[in-house]
């Protein structure tokens, strides 16, 4: 396979680790957790209630933790799904969309470039100045998208979690890091998070980060040259990988 014997440290929650771990492996790329985040629940600051109930808003999801987490919250307010019926849904893209539907709801809204700035653009495109529109996502997140509709009158920045770094018992990836052939970030979270963590890029290591706003974290951080997925997925960081091999392997 193309990959076999490539190492790759791995960044960012478990779900995203499972989901780019098992397509690189399937490639022949050996992975490991470089970095994990664990998903801490903020308690939430908003009445959903008075902000959704037969209301008509738009409701938008950057990730799929964001999307449990509402539901949860939905559940411990006793909200009933129907209440929410003249709201409108976005998410940021495919991934998070299937997250959404697994609670019985279809987006009406996902951006052809699963990016924040896709997304932006998306909504412009949709919703009128005056619609509310309530973003759900994480206390770190970057600030692309709410700057992106500071235009709009009723925009409602709500933070359902935040990020914190995760170490199991007897873990030392300080160690493993040293034989990682690519390393990948997959937020700009994940960035800050990794060098609050271990300090500085490993030294071997090629990083690979999922689109420009992480790439954007990583530039900041780092004066290194590395690999940029356009495209906001997990086949989109392989695909990334796997270029740059075939272009070595030309060279």
């Amino acid at each position: 396979r193309p990959l076999h014997g490539v190492v790759v440290g791995l960044t960012g929650t478990r779900s995203i680790q499972e989901r780019l771990g098992s397509a690189l492996r399937a490639q022949g790329a050996r992975t490991f957790a470089a970095q994990r985040s664990e998903v801490v629940e903020l308690p939430l600051e908003a009445d959903l209630r008075a902000m959704c109930c037969g209301k008509s808003c738009w409701i938008v999801f950057t990730s799929g933790n964001g999307v449990r987490i509402f539901f949860a919250q939905l559940a411990r307010q006793s909200i009933d799904l129907r209440q929410l019926h003249a709201c409108r849904f976005a998410v940021i893209g495919k991934t998070t969309g299937d997250v959404l539907k697994t609670f019985g709801v279809y987006p009406d809204l996902c951006p052809d470039q699963y990016t924040s700035q896709g997304l932006a653009q998306a909504l412009r495109k949709r919703v009128g100045l005056e619609e509310p529109v309530c973003l759900f996502r994480s206390r770190l997140g970057s600030a692309v998208l709410p700057e992106a509709l500071r235009e709009y009158r009723n925009v409602r920045d709500i933070p359902l979690y935040t990020l914190r770094p995760q170490r199991r018992p007897g873990e030392n990836p300080d160690t493993r890091l040293q034989t990682a052939d690519y390393l990948t970030f997959s937020s700009a979270s994940g960035v800050e998070l990794f060098f609050q963590a271990h300090g500085r890029l490993p030294e071997k290591a090629v990083c690979v980060c999922i689109g420009d706003v992480t790439a954007q974290a990583l530039r900041e951080r780092s004066s290194r040259p590395f690999l940029v997925s356009q495209e906001i997925s997990a086949n989109g960081v392989v695909q990334t990988i796997l270029n740059q091999i075939i272009g070595l392997q030309k060279n």
